[in-house]
Parts: C-alpha cells; structure tokens; sequence
C-alpha cells in the first residue's frame, strides 16, 4: 500500500474531516484497497482516541511482579506495557477527507476505523428483549472502550526484540489490543488491517464479557488449570471455544469464512471455515492431554496423512508428536462447524438470527468450571435452533464431533 499526497500540502490540518482515507475492505469485491470511510466517535484524531479505542504507541511488555502470580491481583499486574504514550499522526486534510501521511498514522487510523465498525456490528445485533435484558447492555457497550498498543515491545538481556510479529492480539489481563510490528508479509494485507482480524479479536473481548463476566483474570490462569490433570480438556475445549467463536464472528461481519487469507496463505495458517473439518481422535488425544500422541495411536492423522475417516485433505492439519496442543486447531473445527450448518440452513435462518443463538449458547456457558466440555456450547447452540430444522443441524453435530458425539444430547 502507497500513500499519495498532494505536493505542497503539509501535515496538520484545523478542518474536521468528513471522510478518512484509510485501508479497508470493498465488500462488492472483495479486495481491500485506499477508501473513504467514516469515523464517528473519534474525539482527538491526532491520538486516535475516541469512545472506541484509545491508541497507545510503543511501549514495553514487562513482569508487573517479582515472582510467580499468586493472587487475582497479582495475575492482574503479571504483565504491564509501560513507557507508551499517545501517538501524533501526520495527516492533512484536503477538501474535507483526511489523507495520512504516513504508514503508521495510516494503519492506526484504519485500526480505528475497524474496531468501530466491530462496535457497530455488535451493538447491532438484534438479540430480543430476554436476552439483552440478561446482558444489561448491548454487546459493544459490554466491550467499551479499550487500550491498543501499537508495536509494544519486549526485551531479553537488555535487546529490544518485538514481541511478536505480522498478528493482533487480545489480552485478558490487560484488556487491551495489541498490534505488534509488521516483519515478513509485506505483500499481503497488513493483519491488523484486515477487517476480519480486527472482529476476531474484538470477539475475544465479547467471550471475555458473556463468557467470563468480564474477569481479567477467568478462573482457568487463577487456578491454573493446565497444572490439574482433571481440568486440561476443559482448559483446551474452552480455548479451541474462544477461537472458533471469534472466526465466527470474523466470518459473519465480512461473509467470507475465508478472511484471513488476505494476509496470510493458507499455505502458512490455513483457517478456512468453509472447509469440512472434524474433531477426531488424534485432536480429541492432544486436546485431553495438552500434547500430540504418537500417530500411531490415532490413524496417522499427521503432516501428509488425513485426519478423518473420510479421506478428505480438507481437514488436515499438520500435528507433530510430541508438540504442545495448540487450539487453533480445535478452534477450526469449531468455525467450520457452525459455518456447515448455516450454509445448510441458508433459506431458514439469517445470519442475525445465527448471531443470536451464538450470543445465547455463549451466556449459557458463562462461568465454566474444571468440569466444562465443547459439547455443552453445541447443545444449547443446538436449542436455539427452530425445532422444525434441529435434526438436519443435530445430523452434522454427530457427523463431525466425531470424539464428543456420545455427549450430544440430540439424536441424529
């Protein structure tokens, strides 16, 4: 992306804009591109501060404690970004649309903008007088203003290092976004520039909201649950949960179940919804375990092998023995999941409506203790559904949670 400024103008400008030229999505084509766009609730654009979001630029990822986190309060204060401070972007404002002058005031300006449109799409949602009489607020205005940090960094031995690259991140204990430095995929849509993402990760504030009741610290770092033998599957359904949920919400604010491959190819990260994926025996192992188990113990269903019993590549993915669970892939199966049944249900339930059971399962499940399976969430996902279609919907629950299948409370 290239910025094109008028010779002679110069940043700055006393005019308030009526339009930005940001990076965004061409919902008629799927591309992204330059666009003018609104920006509502902006109140200090040199900060990009705003009832959204408050732009934090820089800073260190530092231990807030000495010592392990014991207490709430410690998890609370284990990680702190100190020395950020507010941007001052570079702009000029030419016959009424604000033009950035640069890269960085560009990509804040378009975070900004996305993060408000991932307000709006919540604050949209038509969820019934019973449900938002529960959740006491509309779901952006249970998110709220939050902090992003823009390219925090850490340091190891004294060298400045970024603390990671080419992603966005929601932090629980910090509640706050993250956007860290932009390194190897100069080609491809900026992550943090791509709508999809940035409703992703505005998602996981939602599950942090109707799922954890707000808590910065859920009870799953307090009571460290990945030391408890009893309570590891439940840590890593409730993640691989967290996951898919916000690729659903990514999926359903742009259509496309495919948003990310914008920024990153599939080859790298493939978590296209639209592909048929289960949960099979070798991910049900790791997810149990917290590790891979030998391939040998489940099918082969590793690398150039085939993770299901119907020969499909679609649900490959690439395990390793011996590595750490990682819950995108659960998380995955989850997008694929629910993006399968709202592709059969197209001609009976709209995507408002989809929006609203999943906001309903999701305060179903709220508190979720040691005891917590996936199955719960697709139970009550399941209830929402109207009765005359739930036995289509109840059929491809138990065709693909191929390992949870008994716990499903419907009969195909």
């Amino acid at each position: 992306m290239s910025l094109v400024v008028a010779s002679g103008c110069r940043p700055g400008g006393d005019v308030d804009p009526s339009d930005y030229l940001i990076y965004t999505l061409d919902p008629e084509t799927g591309e992204y591109r330059l666009s003018k766009e609104k920006i509502r609730t902006l109140r200090n654009i040199r900060q990009v501060d705003g009832d959204v979001l408050e732009m934090q630029g820089g800073g260190e990822l530092a231990e807030g404690i000495e010592g392990d986190p014991v207490t709430r309060e410690d998890w609370e204060q284990a990680l702190i970004i100190k020395d950020s401070a507010p941007p001052s972007i570079e702009y000029t404002v030419d016959d009424g649309t604000l033009i950035p002058w640069d890269f960085d005031s560009a990509m804040m300006l378009t975070v900004y903008h996305h993060m408000e449109r991932s307000y709006d799409y919540f604050n949209g949602l038509e969820l019934g007088t019973d449900l938002e009489q529960d959740l006491g607020a509309k779901v952006g205005d249970m998110v709220g203003k939050i902090p992003c940090y823009y390219y925090p960094q850490i340091k190891l031995g004294g060298i400045p290092l970024p603390l990671f690259t080419d992603n966005a991140a929601y932090a629980y204990t910090l509640n706050a976004f993250l956007v860290p430095p932009r390194a190897s995929l100069d080609d491809a849509v900026p992550i943090y520039a791509n709508r999809g993402v940035i409703t992703h990760e505005y998602g996981h504030a939602v599950f942090n909201r109707l799922v954890y009741n707000n808590e910065r610290v859920p009870d799953f770092l307090f009571d460290e649950w990945e030391t408890d033998p009893a309570a590891i599957r439940a840590l890593n359904e409730i993640g691989g949960l967290d996951e898919g949920l916000s690729d659903v919400w990514g999926a359903l604010d742009t259509k496309d179940p495919n948003y990310i491959a914008a920024s990153i190819d599939e080859d790298l990260i493939d978590r296209d919804m639209g592909k048929i994926r289960f949960y099979e025996t070798c991910l049900f192992l790791a997810v149990e375990s917290g590790v891979y188990p030998r391939s040998s113990t489940c099918g082969g269903n590793y690398g150039e092998g085939v993770a299901n019993p119907t020969d499909s590549e679609d649900v490959r993915f690439d395990y390793s023995e011996g590595d750490g669970y990682d819950s995108h892939h659960l998380g995955a199966v989850v997008g694929s999941i629910f993006w399968e049944i709202r592709e059969q249900q197209r001609e009976n339930i709209t995507d408002d409506e989809w929006a609203r059971y999943v906001v309903q399962a999701m305060r179903d499940i709220q508190n979720p203790t040691k005891d917590f399976r996936l199955s719960m969430f697709f139970n009550a996902l399941h209830d929402q559904v109207p009765v005359a279609h739930q036995s289509e919907v109840c059929q491809t629950l138990h065709d693909r949670l191929l390992a949870i299948r008994d716990e499903l409370q419907c009969l195909p």
